[in-house]
């Protein structure tokens, strides 16, 4: 029986040990790879601690990235070989033709912390400087979230992913993205409302037309609203209206384009949106309920909140980033026939 367990045992070692050399034979085989393209394209190239490859940079007198929480980048993602595969550049997306009104371009909000990011983006933001850009070559085996003390962890316990190439741009970086929002929201209100009244923390509200009376509805009162959901940048991204649908890419045959039924609750976490055949209904974003809330009669309003009150860290679509503020405006109006 012992002579057995030793058999299996050796076994086991020996299988891992021939795992251990395909890894490394297969990194070693890119490695190689990378050197001699850097070498020849790049050869001012500086290596990171864990092997990725500083291939250019523009110069910045920002403050250096200090580890903030969250960092909003502007990058494009290309192959060794030019290929792109993702962008935030509106005007890469034109080149490529894969440019869409509906879709959000611009910086994106990276939660940095817990190894959120993989190995090899982590090093991309070392020593960055807000407003610096970087092009740096990410090795397959460094594009892992599990992290290792040293560059020898990942080239030899780390399959081979693949290689790609980051040109990127910090914008900014912060440790509070909720008073990040709500700057950003307030500079906003300055600049295209004269502020809006905040009503509750990162709730903004403005009412842009007299309602008929200031009743407020009892429970269950059935009302229709037509509406249009922005981004800050002015992007819509979800509207009732068919001409603004058809502005901004939105249109869709299958849609009715008309007043959709809102039912009212005893409170706003209650109130139910009616956008299709279904009975039941479905509950709006927290946001919406709380616009719709303060709401009267043939009313019309306007207001802007944060992602908490929206689709937080997870975003929604193309056309919704994470941590993303929106606008809502929204008028009460007649059922239509």
């Amino acid at each position: 029986m012992k002579l057995n367990r030793i058999c299996i045992l050796g076994a086991l070692l020996l299988a891992a040990s021939c795992a251990k050399e395909a890894k490394t034979s297969s990194n070693e085989q890119s490695r190689q790879y990378i050197e001699a393209w850097v070498e020849k394209n790049y050869p001012q190239y500086e290596k990171t601690e864990l092997g990725a490859y500083i291939l250019e940079e523009s110069a910045s007198d920002g403050a250096v990235y200090d580890g903030q929480t969250y960092v909003f980048v502007n990058y494009t993602v290309s192959s060794m070989t030019g290929q792109i595969s993702q962008t935030t550049s509106a005007k890469i997306a034109q080149q490529l033709g894969s440019y869409s009104k509906s879709s959000y371009y611009g910086p994106k909000v990276w939660y940095t912390a817990n190894g959120n990011l993989t190995a090899g983006l982590d090093e991309v933001l070392k020593g960055i400087r807000i407003g610096q850009t970087r092009k740096v070559l990410i090795p397959g085996w460094l594009q892992t979230n599990k992290r290792y003390d040293d560059a020898d962890g990942y080239f030899y316990d780390t399959d081979g992913g693949t290689t790609v190439i980051y040109e990127l741009t910090l914008e900014d970086a912060t440790n509070d993205i909720t008073a990040y929002e709500i700057a950003t929201i307030e500079k906003f209100n300055r600049e295209q409302f004269g502020q809006l009244d905040s009503l509750s923390y990162g709730f903004y509200y403005k009412e842009l037309k007299a309602p008929d009376n200031t009743d407020k509805f009892p429970d269950d009162t059935t009302v229709y609203i037509n509406y249009t959901g922005r981004t800050l940048d002015g992007k819509v991204f979800d509207t009732t209206i068919r001409d603004t649908a058809k502005k901004y890419d939105l249109y869709s045959a299958s849609a009715a384009y008309k007043p959709i039924k809102i039912v009212w609750g005893e409170k706003s976490e209650d109130i139910k949106m009616y956008t299709s055949s279904s009975s039941e209904g479905s509950t709006p974003i927290t946001g919406f309920q709380k616009i719709l809330w303060e709401m009267k009669e043939n009313g019309r309003s306007v207001g802007i909140f944060i992602s908490d009150l929206g689709y937080g860290s997870s975003g929604s679509g193309k056309a919704i980033t994470a941590y993303a503020p929106l606008l809502f405006e929204i008028e009460l109006t007649q059922k239509p026939e």
